[in-house]
């Protein structure tokens, strides 16, 4: 049962509302204990359960018992076993259900980007690997929800169920070409919110109609040049009204179309890429420096969560495999990652530091 309280919870007390799968006689270790472990030993560095209990063997007696241990640490086959029992879907409501309130609390319009990762090695024999689409808070840097695709399923049907029971109003959800899709549109609005979707060639029709309006009623842009990495790039964005011929699509309101124009110094070498995208957004909320603003920070939940997933993490290499084994330790590493993103220091050498001080852990869980 979710605690009327939980909003005042730091996540060291949060652990100890999550359910525990195991029946009374299997308790030994206590499960907020556990995953006290697991979140300390991913924030000073460790990848995996047995980095986790490799760890917690080196740190002295003082850190074990201020983290539950009075005696030997579980076994990596006893932590693996619980884990993959785990429900994974009321874990995160417990650990993420205080964020969105708190985020509408603190913004006006809180931007949810919707995107899709494969945890490459969870693949085993002919069974396919974990796909989890992540609506991730832009402003919060933090996941608030992941769904896992199931057989049958593909990336439309599974943002319908990621997206449905989650309460939108005040948010826009942003994502993909993919997701630009009239029922995904219609359930965003349905819900109270509104969307941001790139339109390109799956949608061919519809991004010619697009660009043909931007051909005849084109105004001045803004523009913004960006220099770095041996290259000039020049962005210009526009925005229009929605045609009578778009109407039909489910509130679109805006269009708005971006071209980038890219100078490579070294190979002295200029491209140009022309993108566009509708949105539901209107009035103040649809003014061209917040929709491109909308546009550029969609692409935070590949650069700020799965990049970092894979780089510091290593997400792709785990082999983590048996049932909910997956989604679970991908949850335990979204917790770390927006911990850890909050620091003042860059997230690689925020966790060298805390391995050298690794009682600096528990006092991080218990602030955030």
């Amino acid at each position: 049962m979710k605690n009327e309280n939980a909003e005042n919870k730091t996540l060291w007390e949060l652990v100890e509302e999550i359910k525990d799968p195991r029946s009374a006689s299997g308790k030994r270790y206590k499960l907020g204990n556990i995953l006290r472990l697991m979140l300390s030993g991913f924030l000073c560095g460790c990848n995996s359960t047995a980095a986790v209990i490799r760890w917690g063997k080196r740190i002295s007696k003082k850190h074990k018992e201020a983290l539950g241990f009075s005696r030997r640490l579980p076994s990596e086959g006893t932590l693996s076993n619980l884990f993959g029992k785990m429900d994974v879907s009321a874990m995160e409501e417990v650990l993420n259900g205080k964020k969105l309130k708190q985020a509408k609390e603190s913004s006006t319009l809180l931007q949810i980007a919707i995107d899709g990762k494969t945890i490459k090695g969870s693949a085993y024999n002919e069974s396919p690997a974990v796909h989890l689409l992540s609506a991730f808070a832009v402003g919060l840097k933090s996941t608030l929800k992941q769904y896992e695709q199931e057989n049958g399923d593909n990336e439309i049907t599974s943002a319908l169920k990621l997206l449905k029971d989650m309460p939108l109003e005040g948010v826009v959800v942003s994502g993909d070409a993919i997701f630009a899709q009239k029922k995904i549109c219609q359930l965003i609005k349905e819900q109270g919110g509104d969307y941001f979707f790139v339109i390109k060639n799956n949608k061919k029709t519809r991004r010619e109609d697009i660009a043909h309006h931007f051909c005849q009623k084109q105004k001045d842009p803004i523009e913004e040049v960006e220099l770095g990495h041996g290259r000039v790039e020049r962005r210009r964005f526009w925005v229009l009204k929605t045609p009578w011929n778009l109407y039909h699509w489910p509130e679109c309101k805006n269009l708005c179309k971006i071209e980038r124009t890219r100078y490579d110094k070294c190979r002295n070498k200029e491209s140009i890429e022309i993108s566009y995208a509708i949105t539901s957004l209107e009035g103040d909320q649809a003014q061209a420096e917040n929709l491109k603003q909308i546009w550029r920070d969609h692409w935070k939940i590949e650069n700020q969560l799965h990049w970092v997933k894979d780089m510091e993490f290593e997400e792709d290499r785990s082999i983590v495999r048996s049932k909910n084994g997956p989604r679970f330790f991908s949850s335990l590493r979204n917790q770390a990652v927006e911990i850890l993103s909050k620091r003042k220091k860059r997230l690689k050498y925020e966790r060298e530091d805390l391995a050298h001080f690794p009682k600096r852990s528990i006092k991080v869980l218990q602030e955030n």
